[in-house]
């Protein structure tokens, strides 16, 4: 079957369409954009295609995100490239798990607070970024590893 025919009708042929959605966060009606669906000409079937639930997804993420004053995936995509990171070297650097910046920049996860304002000083004032970039994996397991010229 083609990618663009209906999978209801199986005769029909699909075309892409976009609305505004509606969602529940912390109690708010919170209006998402450009959520994508699919339309078949013949049937008038309108499934959600799974590339189209992924986008979905992430709108879905941003608009949260945006609700709580938190970096868009893109932004922390941005900012990822900005400090000439892949994916999985942010991961290791930031923290939050294995795949923790695919998730992020994927809408599956959204980031804590604390991690969005590291990610932004990160990017913003050089001497931070070379500071959280040197500190070793092992370094919080050890608490004497705290220098008093960390806390100044």
């Amino acid at each position: 079957m083609n990618r663009n025919t209906c999978p209801i009708c199986e005769t029909g042929t699909l075309s892409k369409q976009v609305h505004t959605g509606e969602i529940q966060y912390r109690g708010r009606a919170v209006q998402v954009d450009d959520l994508e669906y699919s339309l078949c000409n013949k049937c008038g079937a309108d499934p959600v295609l799974a590339k189209q639930a992924k986008r979905n997804q992430v709108r879905f993420s941003d608009a949260k995100r945006e609700l709580d004053g938190l970096l868009s995936s893109a932004d922390i995509r941005k900012a990822r490239r900005y400090l000439g990171l892949t994916q999985h070297a942010a991961s290791n650097v930031f923290g939050g798990g294995l795949n923790a910046f695919s998730k992020y920049e994927r809408g599956e996860v959204i980031q804590s607070k604390a991690m969005d304002k590291l990610i932004r000083v990160s990017c913003r004032y050089s001497d931070a970024w070379t500071y959280v970039n040197s500190i070793e994996d092992d370094q919080h397991l050890n608490a004497l590893s705290l220098k008093s010229r960390d806390l100044n």
